[in-house]
């Protein structure tokens, strides 16, 4: 039996971390991990070894960008799609699919389960990201 694609989630709001790696769990399509501490997701990425990152932008200590500069820096996680999840931005302003704003990926916070869902999917059929 093929492996299921690991999916991290890094937000450090415990319970939309843990719903969104419920809801990914629930598809039983994919393993999800999550991490709520911004300072320790580069070494839970390191261990996990994802296939695709889900990644608060707003968050206390260490912002979302910083987090996807070390992780873009690592050689073993470089190539790891990153989809940026945001507050930000609300459904009325992107819809509840996934956009693309200056090369990266975004989703609104509060997606529904079945948006959140078709988004890992689309993100995990592109291509992988360049060396």
């Amino acid at each position: 039996m093929p492996s299921k694609p690991k999916i991290l989630v890094i937000d450090d709001d415990p319970r939309l971390a843990e719903l969104t790696r419920l809801t990914l769990t629930k598809a039983m399509l994919y393993e999800a991990f999550s991490e709520t501490r911004p300072r320790q997701a580069l070494e839970t990425a390191r261990a996990i070894r994802p296939d695709l990152i889900l990644l608060d932008v707003e968050m206390p200590g260490l912002s979302g960008g910083e987090v996807a500069k070390a992780l873009a820096s690592d050689p073993a996680l470089r190539r790891t799609p990153i989809l940026f999840v945001t507050s930000l931005l609300s459904r009325s302003e992107t819809g509840s699919r996934r956009f693309r704003r200056g090369g990266q990926f975004y989703l609104p916070k509060l997606v529904e389960p079945t948006a959140l869902i078709r988004a890992v999917e689309e993100m995990l059929a592109e291509p992988a990201h360049a060396e």
